[in-house]
C-alpha cells in the first residue's frame, strides 16, 4: 500500500495563503459597516469559508493505492474503486481521472495532482496498470469514422472528405485568429461586420461538415476537427473593443437582448458542434460563456456604430478626474449626472480632453438613442 499526500512545499504554500485570506477576512469584518454597508459582509464570509476549505483539504487530501483498490480522500468525502472494477484512467498535465466499469460509474478525479509528493510515480503506476481511456476512445472513433458510409461509399471517398474537413478547419481558425486580432487596430463598419459575421460563418462550417468539424476537440481522444479558435478570437476582440470604444449611459434595455441572443447562439453551437467524445457539461458552459461575450460585444457595437439618431446636447460638469498607469496611461473623467436616476460614471478620454477639463469645468455630452434603444454618449473635444 502506498499513500500520496500534498508535498511539504505545497502544504506550506497553501497554509500561508489560507491564513492570509483569514487575516484579510477579519480586516474586512473590522471595517465600519455604517460606511461600507451590510452588503460587504458577504465578502469576508466567502473568503473565510474558502480559506477553511483550503486548510481542511491540506489535512484530509490523500490518495491511497493498494492491491485491493484506489481510495481518494478530500474535504468533501471519500471515494473508492476496487482494483478489479477500474475501467481505466485519463491523465492530463493537471488532472487524473480514474473511471470505474461498475454500474454505478464511480469516478475519482485528482485535480492538480502535481501538488502531491511523488506525483510522477502515481501517474506512472496508473499508466502501467490500467488502460488509457483517451487512447481507447480515439481508436473507437477512428474505426467508426473509417466505416461511416455516409461520408462516402469507398475508403478513398471518405479519406478525401476527412482531409477536406481538416483543411477547412485549419483555414477557418487561421483567418479567424489573424483577421480577428487585426480588427483590433481598425474602427469602421467593415470591422464591425467582419467580427459579427465571421463567427456565424463558423456555425455554417460545422453544419455542412457532415459532422467532421465540431466546436471544440481534443486530439488525444477525438478524431474531429474544430473551429473554436476562429470563433473565439473575433468574439473576444469584439468584447474588448465594445468596452473600450463606447460609453453606455443606460444598460437596462441590453440585458434581455444579450441573454436571449446568447442563448440562441449557444443553442446553434450545441446543435451543430457538440463533440460527444468529450464531456458535455464543460462544452455547454464554454459555449454559453463565448456566446455571452460574442453577443455583448456585438450588440453594444452595432447599437452605437449603426445609430443614426440625432444627438441630444447636454451640458454638465466634471466632478472628479483620475489617471491610471495600469498597462499604459489612461485618463478618466467622472461626470455629474444630468438626470435624477442617471449615472454616467467614469469615462476614458484622450489626454487632450482630460487636460482641458479640470474638476468643476463644464463639458458637452452628446447623448444618442442607440439602434437597439440602448442610450450611449460621447463627449465633445
Amino acid at each position: 500500500m502506498e499513500e500520496f499526500t500534498n508535498s511539504r512545499g505545497y502544504k506550506i504554500f497553501y497554509s500561508i495563503a489560507a491564513f492570509l485570506m483569514i487575516a484579510f477576512a477579519l480586516f474586512l469584518l473590522s471595517l465600519d459597516r455604517s460606511r461600507t454597508g451590510d452588503g460587504l459582509l458577504a465578502f469576508p464570509i466567502v473568503i473565510f469559508l474558502l480559506a477553511l476549505w483550503i486548510i481542511v483539504s491540506q489535512i484530509r487530501r490523500k490518495i491511497i493505492i493498494s492491491a485491493d483498490g484506489i481510495i481518494s480522500i478530500n474535504a468533501f468525502g471519500t471515494k473508492e474503486i476496487p482494483t478489479a472494477n477500474v475501467k481505466g484512467c485519463r491523465i492530463t498535465p493537471k488532472v487524473i481521472v480514474i473511471e470505474s466499469a461498475a454500474p454505478n460509474h464511480t469516478k475519482i478525479t485528482i485535480n492538480n495532482y502535481s501538488d502531491l509528493g511523488n506525483s510522477e510515480d502515481l501517474a506512472k503506476w496508473l499508466k502501467e496498470n490500467f488502460a488509457d481511456l483517451n487512447e481507447v476512445d480515439l481508436k473507437q472513433e477512428q474505426e467508426k469514422l473509417a466505416n461511416d458510409t455516409s461520408l462516402g461509399a469507398t475508403e478513398e471517398e471518405r479519406n478525401k472528405k476527412i482531409e477536406k474537413a481538416k483543411q477547412i478547419s485549419i483555414a477557418y481558425n487561421i483567418w479567424g485568429g489573424v483577421g480577428g486580432f487585426a480588427m483590433l487596430f481598425f474602427s469602421n463598419k467593415f470591422t464591425v461586420l467582419f467580427l459579427f459575421l465571421y463567427p456565424l460563418a463558423g456555425i455554417l462550417v460545422m453544419q455542412f461538415s457532415s459532422g467532421l468539424i465540431k466546436f471544440v476537440s481534443d486530439s488525444k481522444r477525438s478524431v474531429y476537427w474544430f473551429i473554436v479558435i476562429g470563433f473565439m478570437v473575433p468574439a473576444i476582440i469584439t468584447l474588448v473593443k465594445s468596452i473600450g470604444d463606447y460609453e453606455i449611459y443606460q444598460f437596462q434595455n441590453a440585458f434581455i437582448l444579450i441573454i436571449i441572443s446568447a442563448l440562441f447562439i449557444s443553442f446553434l453551437l450545441y446543435k451543430t458542434g457538440i463533440n460527444n467524445a468529450l464531456p458535455k457539461g464543460g462544452q455547454i458552459f464554454f459555449m454559453l460563456l463565448i456566446s455571452v461575450m460574442y453577443m455583448y460585444g456585438n450588440i453594444v457595437t452595432i447599437n452605437c456604430v449603426f445609430d443614426e439618431s440625432k444627438p441630444q446636447i447636454i451640458y454638465t460638469k466634471v466632478e472628479s478626474v483620475d489617471i491610471s498607469n495600469s498597462k499604459g496611461t489612461h485618463y478618466y473623467l467622472y461626470l455629474k449626472p444630468w438626470e435624477e436616476h442617471g449615472s454616467p460614471g467614469s469615462i476614458e478620454v484622450s489626454s487632450k480632453i482630460y487636460y482641458r477639463h479640470p474638476v468643476g469645468s463644464s463639458i458637452t455630452v452628446n447623448l444618442k438613442h442607440g439602434l437597439f434603444n440602448i442610450p450611449w454618449f460621447t463627449v465633445s473635444n
